[in-house]
Parts: structure tokens; C-alpha cells; sequence
């Protein structure tokens, strides 16, 4: 609606309407009930506080039918009684001065008896005009030593309806007392004597000044909340003890509506490892550095003895061994096959089997030692000539004898028995070898406290214990030729030994370092983040709670947007120029000629804007 649309007050209330739709729906409700009701009560201030927060609520904005209905002006107001005054001049208490609602109330007294006293206590009550810079002063009993507060009971109508109210010196009463006009002598001469303004609001105007006070009424209860959630913050936050520099001092410092809670309770939470790790940091700037790098010292060389045991054990297991374990049994077998025969050969003839066995073979070697160390030690054996005797039943050679000595010997030295025997000692070796490599149990059950008690990292104990089992089934399988030799075995590195062992380096090297040297600040920096964190874990509650509180605070924040008055006021002058225009102003001249009021200067003009 146009500004010339505007000439009386139901086109200003109807202006109002369709301006009302594009407000919050708080607003709206509001303009429903200070059309219908007049003013806001308390619990009207809570609902329309609760719809601005959540505009989502069911609300009853202001329609046609409210504005239609509306009821013009205040009720009318009439003061019925004073009582009860206490401390003003000498007023008795328990007094009660009362008047009429309708008609005249004339009150009469001598000089002292208290009436001007009554009206002062009225006209501050009240309202009343003033000289400009004159205020009368209102006095305390000068017979009491003591005096209390000064203060006064009123009982007044409104419309229909009984009110009371107390009045205290200096404050604010009532605002429907505003309505009673009170006049003596001096406000008679100071609207005589004095130019005076007559304040006249229309009602759409007056609507919109309550709309600006109820933002300001929800506004003030919106910010408080805001303050109550703010003050709720533990000191933990509010004045953290982690370190600034640190990712957990950083969530501290940026906490906002924003931050995730998965976030936090990622930083908040610490590994075996790092539990470890802290504890380890933590001792080691707890001691001396000297005597810290001589026991890290000793846990690496142990680690570094662990780590080629388990290389030589994982080497000993490779396919490359299991490969020439087989070539070597089968070479064995092959050149076993050609010394049976070549026994089989010299046996035919002899009186006795078993000539060229295996058992045979250890017999004989037995007679070749005992000959060559004991019985013919300055001989190659077999002795036959002269009056050798046989090493093993020790009677006299006989030339047959002899010659079958001669025989055997020559066949133990033929080339096929010599390759067996090379090749039995060649497995034989090679097989005690990786047999050597295994670990044993209770080497493992060392190892394994070790890794888990002294360093206190349980998942590599574990990984290394895998790692091992895993490796020792695979060569015992390659050992017996009927075992399953294609365990998966997984690669040493994947244990995390490495690791460990190159951490050791460095918190040594790190420990023998200056006191200021980069690798002393980084383990500085490590241990400060790995407490902080440790801190985190104990504040995680409050730190989430946090988090709602500042979503909480955000919403409330976002709600008070809606209270601005910028644009109330801006509609309000809208109309208050609209229903105050030149023409309203020289029909308004032309009426107070025509009252003949000579000596009267009167003028219609409008007031400043509406102000919050």
C-alpha cells in the first residue's frame, strides 16, 4: 500500500498486515496478541521467545479478522486510594487517602497537614509537568534518625478491571499510571507560562512501538540464555593446560559448531603403541641422558641379535634351500646305488654276507682307525707282510687273509664309495646347518618378555612370535621330505623390528644430541603431543559437551537476527509520515482558529523516529 493510500488509521493497521507477512513468525504471533490483548504479559514474552528460536513451533499470526476487531486506545484509568506511605515528610503510616473514579474529590486540610506531601508522591507516581530543570524535592521524616526507603501503596482501576501497585522513590511504576495526569499549582503555572508538548501516538504506530519493545523483552531473554550456556564452559576449556603449538591445542583454541566429534575422539585416543612411546619419552627426560643411552644401547644390540638370528632362520627356510637339500638326497641316492653294487660285486665270493653294507662300512672304518692310531700306527693300513696280525681278531695273517684285507681296502678306496661318502657328508652337513638355525623354545620365551615387558610393545613380541612359528614349520617341513614346504611365511620387515630398531638410533642419537638441537626438540615436540593428547582423553566429555553448547549458542545467535527493529522503525516512520501530512497539519490550524483560543500558540507537529 502507497503512502497516499494511508489517511487513517485502519489503512495504516492494514498496511501493517501485508508488511507483517514477510516478518518472523514470532513477529507475527506478536503483532497478534498486542492487537488483541494491548500489552505482553510474562509468559507471552516465553512463547514468543520459544517461537524465535524455533520458528518451527505452531504460531498464530495477526490476519484480517484481528485487525478488524481491534479495540481502539487504553482503558480508562482512575486512581481509587493512596495508603500505606512510609518515610515521606512527615506523612502517618497507615493512612489511606482515597478518591472517587467518577466525579470530584475535594480534600481539605491546615497548612502541614500533608497535602502537598500526598501530591508530590502523585505526581512522581504518575505523570506531571515540570518546569524545565525544576524538581521539587521530596523530603524524609527530619524527626526520624534513620530514615527507610521512601515508598507508597496505589490502588487504581483499569477499564474494568482492579490493579495495585506499589510505589518506590526513584523507580519506575506502573506504565498504565502514566495515564493519570496530575496537577497543583506549580505544573498549573508551568502549562501556563511554559510551551508544552501534547504527545498523541496513533494506534498502528503505538503497535509498532510494542513490536520494538518485544524484541528488545526477547532479545534481552535470548542473550541472557546465551550468557547462562557461555558461563557453563568448564575452566578445562576456558583455560586449557595443553600446549600451544600442538594439534590438541589447536581443537582447543578453534573449537566451534562446526568441529566433528569422530575428530575428537580420533585425537583423544592413544594406541598401544603410543601409550608405549609416551612412557618411553617420558623416562627418557626423566634421567640422565648417559645412562638412558647406554640401556637404549643394549636394547638395540639385542634387537640386532634377535634380527640375524631370524634372517638366518628365514634364509634357511628359503626355497633355495629346500631346493638343494633335494639335489643333495638325490645325489646321495644316486651314488649309494653305484657303491651297492660295486658291493654286491665284491660279496659273491665271500664266505659271509653283508660285505659292502653300510654296517660293514662302519666295522671297517673302526678296523682303519684302530690300525692307523693304535695297533700300526707307522703303517698304512691294512699291514699284511711279515707277521701282521688281523686288528680285529688279532691272529696271524694268513696269505688269504691277507689278500682279502688288501681287497676290502681297495674297494673302500674305489672312487663310487668314496663319492658316497662325500656326498652322505655333504648332506650331512648341510642338514646339521639348517638344523642349527632353528630358535629355541626357550630362546623365543626370552625373546618374546623381552619384547613385550622390557620394551613394552606387545605387537611386535606378537608379530616377531608369528614370524617365527611360521618360519620354523616351514624348515622343519623342508627337513622331512613328506612335510608341507609351501607355508607363506611373511617378510621379517613386516614385523616392525626395523622400525623399532631404527626409533632406538634415533632417540639415542637424539639423547647424545645438544640440549637445543633439532633432534632433541622434535622428541620434545612428540612427547608434547603424545601428553596432550593423553589430556584430551580426560577432558573428551567436557570437550563434546562443548561442541552442543556452541551449536546451542550458534541457533540462539541466529534467532537474534530476528529482533533487529531496524526494520519496524524504518515502517514506523514510513507511516508516521503517511498519517502526518501538510494536509492533516492546515485542517488541524484551521480547527484551533475556529476555538478562538487568543494567546494560545498551538501546533501540530511530528515527533522524532521511534527509537529501541
Amino acid at each position: 500500500m502507497s503512502k497516499n493510500q494511508i489517511t487513517i488509521e485502519s489503512d495504516a493497521l492494514r498496511d501493517i498486515l501485508a508488511w507483517s507477512e514477510d516478518r518472523p513468525a514470532w513477529q507475527r504471533d506478536a503483532l497478534r496478541r498486542l492487537v488483541t490483548q494491548g500489552e505482553l504479559s510474562k509468559t507471552d514474552i516465553d512463547d514468543l521467545t520459544a517461537l524465535c528460536k524455533d520458528s518451527a513451533k505452531k504460531s498464530d499470526p495477526l490476519q484480517q479478522r484481528h485487525i478488524s476487531a481491534q479495540h481502539k486506545g487504553a482503558p480508562t484509568v482512575a486512581l481509587k486510594n493512596i495508603h500505606n506511605v512510609q518515610n515521606v515528610n512527615a506523612l502517618a503510616e497507615r493512612q489511606k487517602l482515597t478518591f472517587l473514579p467518577k466525579g470530584v474529590t475535594i480534600i481539605y486540610g491546615d497548612n502541614g497537614a500533608g497535602k502537598s506531601g500526598y501530591v508530590r508522591i502523585l505526581k512522581r507516581a504518575c505523570r506531571a509537568r515540570k518546569a524545565r530543570g525544576k524538581e521539587e524535592a521530596l523530603l524524609p521524616n527530619i524527626y526520624d534518625q534513620q530514615p527507610g526507603p521512601m515508598q507508597a501503596d496505589l490502588e487504581y482501576e483499569a477499564g474494568a478491571q482492579q490493579q495495585k501497585a506499589t510505589w518506590h522513590n526513584g523507580a519506575a511504576t506502573d506504565d498504565l499510571l502514566s495515564e493519570i495526569s496530575v496537577f497543583d499549582s506549580r505544573t498549573a503555572n508551568v502549562h501556563v507560562d511554559e510551551t508544552n508538548d501534547l504527545a498523541y501516538t496513533p494506534f498502528p504506530m503505538k503497535l509498532l512501538e510494542w513490536l520494538v519493545n518485544a524484541c528488545k523483552s526477547v532479545k534481552e531473554k535470548i542473550d541472557a540464555e546465551i550468557s547462562s550456556i557461555e558461563q557453563q564452559t568448564p575452566k578445562s576449556i576456558s583455560e586449557p593446560s595443553c600446549t600451544p603449538g600442538t594439534k590438541v591445542s589447536a581443537l582447543i583454541v578453534s573449537l566451534n559448531k562446526n568441529a566433528k566429534e569422530e575428530d575428537v575422539h580420533k585425537l583423544a585416543t592413544l594406541s598401544n603403541e603410543e601409550i608405549a612411546r609416551l612412557a618411553e619419552l617420558t623416562a627418557d627426560f626423566a634421567q640422565d641422558p648417559t645412562v638412558t643411552v647406554k640401556r637404549l644401547r643394549a636394547h638395540k644390540q639385542r634387537l640386532e641379535g634377535l634380527r640375524t638370528k631370524l634372517k638366518a632362520l628365514s634364509k634357511a627356510g628359503s626355497s633355495e634351500n629346500a631346493t638343494k637339500l633335494a639335489g643333495l638326497v638325490e645325489d646321495l641316492v644316486v651314488k649309494g646305488e653305484a657303491a651297492k653294487l660295486a658291493a654286491l660285486d665284491l660279496s659273491k665270493d665271500e664266505p659271509l654276507s653283508g660285505v659292502g653294507s653300510a654296517t660293514w662300512h662302519t666295522l671297517w672304518k673302526a678296523a682303519r682307525a684302530y690300525s692307523t692310531e693304535e695297533a700300526y700306527p707307522e703303517h698304512h693300513f691294512p699291514k699284511t707282510e711279515d707277521d701282521a696280525r688281523c686288528v680285529l681278531c688279532h691272529q696271524e695273517l694268513s696269505p688269504d687273509a691277507a689278500s682279502r684285507l688288501r681287497r676290502f681296502e681297495g674297494f673302500v678306496q674305489d672312487r663310487t664309495q668314496q663319492q658316497e661318502s662325500a656326498a652322505r657328508a655333504a648332506l650331512d652337513e648341510f642338514r646339521k646347518d639348517l638344523v642349527g638355525k632353528a630358535l629355541t623354545s626357550k630362546l623365543l620365551l626370552e625373546e618374546r618378555l623381552f619384547l613385550a615387558d622390557e620394551l613394552g610393545n606387545e605387537d611386535l613380541a606378537a608379530e616377531v612370535r608369528v614370524f617365527t612359528l611360521k618360519a620354523q614349520w616351514r624348515l622343519r617341513g623342508i627337513l622331512c621330505a613328506n612335510a608341507d614346504v609351501d607355508l607363506d611365511v611373511p617378510p621379517l620387515e613386516d614385523t616392525g623390528l626395523d622400525d623399532v630398531i631404527r626409533s632406538l638410533e634415533s632417540r639415542i642419537a637424539a639423547l647424545l644430541a645438544e640440549d637445543d638441537s633439532d633432534e632433541r626438540k622434535a622428541l620434545r615436540a612428540e612427547l608434547q603431543e603424545l601428553k596432550d593428547r593423553q589430556w584430551l582423553a580426560g577432558i573428551k566429555a567436557d570437550v563434546i559437551a562443548e561442541i552442543g553448547r556452541l551449536k546451542a549458542i550458534a541457533k540462539l545467535k541466529s534467532a537474534l537476527k530476528d529482533t533487529k527493529p531496524n526494520n519496524i522503525t524504518a515502517r514506523n516512520t514510513s507511516l508516521s509520515e503517511a498519517l502526518i501530512t501538510d494536509r492533516l497539519r492546515a485542517r488541524f490550524a484551521k480547527e484551533i482558529d475556529h476555538l478562538n483560543l487568543a494567546g494560545l500558540a498551538i501546533e501540530l507537529t511530528q515527533a522524532g523516529n521511534l527509537r529501541p
